[in-house]
């Protein structure tokens, strides 16, 4: 399945729950805008879902956004 909107919303929603899940917050926002970047990166090239984890990331190509 191409990533459409309805998978990059889901994608945004599982990053801000890993980032709200970090105790240090200088470091979840770095996180988020690293993990960010690669979901978009990906959105952009039509990469692929294959799957998600348990904290909702997207498996694209392989490589967990």
């Amino acid at each position: 399945m191409a990533l459409n909107k309805e998978v990059l919303k889901q994608g945004i929603i599982g990053l801000s729950y890993l980032m709200l899940a970090q105790e240090d917050q200088d470091h979840a926002i770095q996180l988020f805008a690293e993990e960010m970047s690669t979901l978009l990166d990906n959105y952009v090239r039509g990469g692929q879902v294959v799957g998600a984890t348990s904290d909702g990331a997207a498996i694209v190509n392989g490589q967990i956004v």
